[in-house]
């Protein structure tokens, strides 16, 4: 289990290998029965975060038994938008130039494997766009939901089934590499996948992004334990080259949805369940017109809350 760093010798980054810092301690919001604490450390050379310890298969398998979205359940907090919030929203859609996945984006149809697939979404637009899809999840639930959209096996990133094969032309892991217990064995396995400059596409949390430096452990986004990696564009591109991939192209996603309603509600939930005492939803709602305010014409690195890049096998 991950220990409070407070007072002990900090873990060494595994991307420079350089001293890490402490940057936040929190619990897991989603289970806030259990005292267990998580303690996140930064590199501020790699612009890298992880969550501090070692884990094991069996152990993370743990963070998930909770309804969570693959299984199905909407892990977005529903609510009303009054006057004002609508007005924020609408704002933020007038800035709001990111771009979500699409088929035309990944490219000519081919062969394509979905890593932590969950219940197909992506499949499913793919194979309707003319691509031959595969998805992999470890969750059964989400496999039985995502296998109207095509085979989808049971396995992780890091650990593929063997009747996958290889040579696929794409493989996509969207919001799954901040999961991995070890990012570089899973791209180790995707890089073995790949046909001879096949691409991967990968898309993860952006924790560059205003948000995350301002809101930090209660940033939706965060969600310690399940994230064991916290990504930025120069991190997660350092992960990708090291692991044999040629970056090809950078894209960013999610900025409209930080400034709804349902976000703000979901910011003071997660502080209730970590700190015993919430924010006022008008205070919340003061911060996000700030951060709005502070992000609208701002590059996209410190705007959205998301990162996608495209990657060539080498």
């Amino acid at each position: 289990m991950s220990a409070n760093l407070k007072n002990v010798p900090l873990p060494h980054c595994p991307l420079c290998k350089g001293g890490m810092e402490f940057l936040f301690e929190t619990n897991d919001y989603r289970r806030p029965q259990l005292s267990e604490k998580y303690s996140v450390v930064w590199c501020a050379r790699c612009k890298y975060g992880k969550l501090a310890g070692d884990f094991r298969p069996g152990e993370v398998s743990q963070f998930y038994e909770i309804e969570y979205y693959t299984h199905g359940a909407n892990n977005t907090s529903e609510t009303s938008a009054g006057l004002l919030g609508r007005i924020r929203t609408h704002v933020a859609w007038r800035f709001d130039k990111g771009s979500d996945l699409s088929p035309e984006e990944v490219g000519v149809p081919g062969r394509l494997i979905d890593i932590g697939c969950g219940g197909g979404n992506n499949m499913a637009k793919l194979r309707a766009a003319g691509f031959s899809v595969v998805g992999v999840e470890p969750d059964p639930r989400a496999r039985s939901v995502a296998a109207k959209f095509g085979p989808v096996y049971s396995g992780t990133a890091e650990t593929p089934p063997i009747e996958l094969g290889c040579e696929y032309d794409y493989a996509l892991l969207s919001h799954v590499l901040e999961h991995t217990i070890s990012a570089a064995t899973a791209l180790e396995r995707v890089h073995q996948l790949l046909a001879k400059s096949g691409k991967l596409i990968v898309e993860v949390p952006n924790c560059g992004a205003a948000g995350f430096k301002e809101f930090g452990p209660i940033w939706p986004w965060t969600d310690v334990p399940r994230h064991i990696h916290f990504f930025t564009q120069k991190s997660l591109m350092k992960t990708l080259e090291a692991a044999g991939f040629s970056i090809v192209k950078v894209l960013y996603t999610g900025f409209t949805r930080q400034f709804s309603s349902s976000w703000i509600v979901d910011l003071n939930k997660i502080h209730n369940a970590t700190s015993g005492s919430g924010y006022s939803k008008s205070w919340l709602a003061k911060q996000s017109w700030g951060l709005l305010l502070r992000t609208a014409i701002a590059s996209a690195h410190y705007k959205y809350d998301s990162i996608r890049i495209h990657a060539l096998k080498v």
